[in-house]
């Protein structure tokens, strides 16, 4: 028999899959729904998640902050990213986390 996930397992997986960052269900059978429903469509969420030289960022903006990248070449890096699903740029190398 297969082990149930905990409330926290369900809260993570959904937060993950949505790009939301919620703390808690109501229930067990709420967090179930609202999880299948999650996995069956993709998310609406205008995040694009990206990963920069093995760590991943919520968005692309979220990277540059981080990492101290000059603003002036993000809309090139979106462009490179939304084309071909990578960009590069001096050091780093930006992919789409699907």
């Amino acid at each position: 028999m297969a082990k149930s996930k905990s409330m926290k397992e369900m809260v993570d997986e959904y937060n993950k899959l949505t790009g939301k960052s919620i703390k808690k269900f109501r229930d067990a059978a709420t967090a179930k729904k609202q999880l299948a429903a999650a996995k069956k469509k993709p998310s609406k969420s205008s995040w694009q998640r990206v990963k920069v030289n093995g760590t991943e960022y919520r968005s692309t903006t979220a990277a540059y902050i981080a990492l101290k990248l000059r603003p002036s070449s993000i809309n090139r890096v979106r462009k490179q990213l939304k084309e071909e699903g990578k960009a590069k740029l001096d050091d780093y190398t930006f992919t789409v986390v699907k």
